[in-house]
């Protein structure tokens, strides 16, 4: 595949991808004042969040969701959003300013990726059952 095309192809995951960048560079002072909320650990919800949704893009862009899927292609798709969030970590670490890496970022960020997932197989799981009890009415 022409690398347009998989540009293209993946433009809202490489899009988001890049927001992901961007929110991970941001200094330390910055995140410090966006930190509004006092829950204890919110930052690993958010981690969680913003990785189930990168998952979930890649997964919607793949067109597994319109097709048949593979456990082997699912791990793939895993793998990526976990290196992707392991890279960003070290990027923390060594390359943006006022940042560092925490290993419960990387849990964080791998949770969200597997809840993304999981919650695709259930999904098919159900809608493949809906249109058994459609098929057989």
């Amino acid at each position: 595949m022409p690398i347009i095309k998989v540009f293209v192809k993946y433009r809202f995951s490489i899009i988001w991808a890049i927001i992901i960048l961007v929110l991970s560079g941001l200094s330390g002072d910055t995140v410090a004042q966006i930190s509004f909320l006092n829950i204890p650990h919110f930052d690993k919800i958010v981690h969680a969040g913003i990785y189930f949704i990168l998952c979930s893009i890649i997964i919607y862009e793949s067109e597994f969701f319109k097709s048949k899927y593979t456990a082997k292609a699912l791990s793939l798709i895993a793998l990526i959003s976990i290196m992707y969030g392991i890279i960003m970590e070290l990027m923390q670490e060594y390359v943006f300013i006022k940042r560092s890496n925490d290993l419960f970022d990387i849990i964080a960020n791998s949770t969200g990726a597997a809840f993304s997932i999981f919650a695709f197989v259930i999904y098919k799981r159900i809608k493949a059952r809906n249109l058994d009890l459609l098929q057989n009415q």
